[in-house]
């Protein structure tokens, strides 16, 4: 007479049927995992030769500074960092070709994301506690950035920053009224997701634009951008909404 008592498998044991060597609680095979390993550690040792051998010229000065490349590849350029307690970080599988980064100031961020593409761009964070952040997959070519005053100034991912572009979230001087009151202070910019900036596109302190939108050549952006919008002119104006734009020439 067949037994009532069902065999459980052994704690840590492949389920029944399952096949040879297969991770427990569909995790990922330790074979798999140690390969995975062996290649990110590849790619690490890859991209700090790369460096060392054609990378930027690197400047230090001033005390408590983080500057952390991960398996980023970049091409001459030249990266400068000054002041105390500034932090540098380009995420993995990023290129850089001659770009410029320049921190100087105290409490600063640059932030380049994983996968971004920067070619002749000039990044700029200065001043006391201002930002930069890039989206992951963003593309620059050529492009000014400039974060100061303790502000912000955020590019969303998969966004593309066309050559001659210039993003400032400050004038750069002061403006004062009659009484010594500063009449232009600064303010952040906010570029949302999958954003394009066509050639020449000058953005102004204190603009956000929405997910999808696109500034048109030589156009300057110094009001807000709603998302999936054609903003176009000088100063710009929207000329169409509703649209969407692609990489690819469809």
């Amino acid at each position: 007479m067949p037994s009532a008592t069902k065999q459980m498998d052994a704690p840590g044991a492949p389920a029944a049927g399952s096949p040879a060597g297969a991770a427990p609680n569909g995790s990922q095979p330790a074979g798999l995992i140690r390969a995975v390993r062996a290649s990110a550690l590849v790619r690490g040792t890859y991209a700090r030769l790369q460096r060392m051998l054609s990378g930027p010229v690197i400047r230090r000065s001033g005390r408590g500074h983080r500057v952390l490349f991960g398996d980023c590849r970049i091409s001459r350029g030249s990266i400068s960092i000054s002041g105390e307690r500034n932090t540098l970080e380009i995420g993995p599988g990023a290129r850089l070709w001659d770009v410029h980064v320049e921190l100087n100031g105290t409490g600063l961020v640059c932030l380049i994301g994983a996968h971004c593409r920067l070619r002749g761009a000039t990044l700029v964070v200065e001043d006391r506690g201002s930002r930069l952040e890039l989206g992951g997959r963003t593309t620059l070519i050529g492009a000014v950035i400039v974060a100061s005053e303790g502000g912000l100034i955020r590019i969303g991912e998969d966004c593309l920053v066309a050559a001659g572009a210039d993003i400032r979230n400050s004038d750069g001087h002061s403006i004062l009224d009659g009484t010594g009151r500063r009449l232009n202070p600064a303010a952040d910019i906010d570029i949302g997701r999958h954003v394009w900036l066509g050639l020449g596109t000058q953005v102004l302190k204190g603009v956000t634009m929405g997910e999808g939108s696109i500034a048109g050549a030589r156009s300057l952006v110094n009001s807000d951008v709603p998302a999936r919008s054609v903003a176009i002119g000088m100063p710009a104006r929207i000329a169409r909404g509703g649209v969407t734009w692609d990489h690819r020439r469809l």
